[in-house]
């Protein structure tokens, strides 16, 4: 019996142009205040239609990755960077998903590395002998 070749899912356009915008805010070293292209400039840059431009750049809203503003000085422009995203998926992830101990090791030692590697360099020495 034959058997069907496995197909790849196909990435989506917008995911592409999401992906894309993320590289460059990261490349370019964009900051808060730093215009990013225009919807008009994705479509013409992409080759895309407004729709997928639009589902881009929403969701790059929904990550709270960009602020779109309309009007005379608007844009799209990067917010700060923040915890928030990564703690919402997070807790969706945690709130959907049912964990035993077993998991909860290995997904503490990786969190916590990463939050001591985030605070290098950050607190003072009376953080560290102050009590909470």
């Amino acid at each position: 019996m034959l058997s069907r070749p496995l197909r790849r899912k196909r990435k989506k356009l917008c995911d592409v142009i999401v992906e894309s915008v993320e590289r460059s805010i990261v490349t370019d070293a964009l900051k808060p205040g730093d215009r990013l292209p225009t919807e008009r400039e994705l479509m013409e840059s992409v080759q895309c239609s407004k729709g997928s431009a639009r589902e881009a750049l929403k969701s790059l809203e929904v990550e709270a990755l960009v602020s779109t503003h309309t009007g005379p000085g608007g844009g799209v422009y990067p917010n700060p960077a923040g915890t928030e995203p990564a703690s919402r998926a997070l807790r969706n992830y945690l709130h959907f998903q049912p964990l035993d101990g077993e998991q909860v090791y290995p997904l503490r030692k990786v969190i916590e590395v990463e939050l001591a590697v985030s605070v290098l360099g950050r607190l003072s020495e009376d953080a560290f002998t102050s009590s909470c």
